[in-house]
């Protein structure tokens, strides 16, 4: 879900550019290398990142048209190129400053984009997901979107609050929203909501026996049932 968020999140940046009439595809990338050149707290981190990517097979093709070198700065690399070879974190960083520049709606995705990434990370490295449920260890405020959106599931306060202080519950629960805002196929969406559908109600339940004393498991279990009842439940009938 996190890879298709990352996919549809770049077809909505470019979407956006073809709007803007003073954007080439080429002049938001130039100003944001620029900030990310002279950037006093974490200067030169997309450069220093493109510059290890050089060498790379995969990325020879895209970096033999442009004259890059440790001497120059990096620029004149199109958008669609320039979403290619940047992480998801620094597709954030980007989305963040592109969505700034022109004042867009979109910025109030970014801090629920951050918190996508670090479960992102989590996953790519084979993290036990799934671990330290019981621990309190995010006391800030969730976003207001997200809370409309589990009050629309039926979810109440205590029980968001609590779930929520959750960093991984967390995480799971912003993807679990963001996912169809971002995502425009109706195809993928469809296939999204039969493989939930499968997990959640097959294979996680299929010992369900063995949790039987396992009330943390059981509320958690109940919490993402209210979210996934009322968008992503699998229509059997179809």
């Amino acid at each position: 879900m996190i890879i298709d968020i990352e996919h549809y999140l770049k077809i909505r940046i470019l979407n956006e550019i073809e709007e803007i009439f003073e954007e080439d595809g080429y002049n938001i990338v130039n100003l944001y290398l620029e900030h990310d050149y002279n950037n006093k707290k974490f200067p030169k981190s997309v450069y220093n990142s493109i510059m290890k990517k050089v060498s790379n097979d995969y990325y020879k093709k895209i970096f033999s048209k442009y004259d890059i070198n440790e001497d120059k700065k990096i620029e004149n690399i199109p958008i669609w190129e320039f979403l290619e070879i940047i992480t998801f974190g620094e597709l954030v960083n980007f989305f963040e400053f592109f969505t700034n520049k022109y004042n867009l709606s979109d910025k109030k995705y970014v801090f629920i984009l951050r918190e996508i990434n670090k479960l992102r990370n989590a996953v790519a490295h084979n993290s036990c997901v799934l671990s330290e449920l019981d621990k309190k260890d995010n006391s800030h405020r969730a976003d207001t979107l997200v809370i409309n959106y589990l009050k629309e599931c039926g979810i109440g306060k205590e029980n968001r609050d609590n779930k929520l202080k959750n960093s991984r519950i967390r995480q799971i629960t912003y993807t679990l929203y963001l996912f169809n805002i971002i995502v425009s196929s109706d195809g993928v969406k469809n296939n999204v909501e039969h493989d939930v559908s499968k997990l959640f109600y097959g294979r996680i339940i299929y010992n369900n026996k063995y949790y039987n004393n396992n009330e943390l498991l059981k509320s958690i279990y109940k919490y993402f049932d209210k979210i996934i009842e009322k968008n992503y439940k699998e229509n059997m009938e179809q």
